[in-house]
């Protein structure tokens, strides 16, 4: 199953003209960025973005650090991430596996939702 994740978190996340000068080029990056599906092959596209534009300004960091947890959130069933006060919130489909990852987490991840007493 495929989750279309919402990374929505504080920051400037994106591929600046500074960096990728031509436009069809920096939407040609988006588009495989989107596409991702695993570590190795977004390790893979960050390589070669290092090879051909050198290395990232903190903004294309946050974008490709923003893929990757993008990725890791599919694994765990989780579509959506967002910051609420000061807490990190996640929209997950599966209470078994949000369960599973917050005993993975030993108490660094608290479970709150309807069928949660707090």
């Amino acid at each position: 199953m495929v989750i279309d994740v919402s990374v929505d978190l504080p920051g400037e996340a994106y591929l600046p003209r500074r960096y990728v000068p031509d436009m069809r080029l920096k939407i040609d990056l988006y588009r495989r960025m989107a596409r991702v599906t695993g570590a190795a092959e977004l390790g893979e596209l960050r390589a070669e973005m290092i090879d051909r534009f050198g290395p990232p300004p903190e903004e294309v960091l946050r974008l490709l650090s923003q893929a990757e947890l993008r990725i890791l959130a599919q694994g765990w069933q989780i579509r959506n991430i967002h910051l609420e006060d000061r807490y990190l919130v996640f929209g997950y489909l599966s209470r078994p596996r949000i369960d599973q990852l917050a005993g993975q987490l030993k108490g660094k991840l608290r479970v709150v939702d309807a069928r949660a007493r707090i």
